[in-house]
C-alpha cells in the first residue's frame, strides 16, 4: 500500500511518464496505468486503515453472556 502512494505521488509531483516511474520502483509500466486510474481507492483505503485501527473494537467470544453477567450484576 505504501508503495502505491509512492507512484501516486511520484506521478503526480513530477512530470515522469509511467515508463520512467515503473523502473524507478520496479514494476510494469501498465502497473503505473492501473495504479494511478484507481488513485482515489488507494488513497482512501489509506486514510481509512489508520482510522480503523484506532477505533476498532473487538467483542469477545461470547459476547451475550458477558452482556448477561453485566445485567445480572446490577
Amino acid at each position: 500500500m505504501v508503495q502505491k502512494r509512492q507512484i501516486i505521488r511520484e506521478k503526480l509531483t513530477t512530470d515522469k511518464n509511467d515508463a520512467k516511474i515503473a523502473e524507478e520502483f520496479n514494476v510494469e509500466r501498465s502497473i503505473v496505468t492501473k495504479i494511478f486510474q484507481r488513485k482515489e481507492k488507494y488513497l482512501n483505503l489509506a486514510d481509512e486503515e489508520t482510522t480503523s485501527k484506532i477505533s476498532r473494537i473487538q467483542l469477545g467470544y461470547f459476547s451475550l453472556v458477558e452482556e448477561a453477567l453485566i445485567v445480572f450484576s446490577y
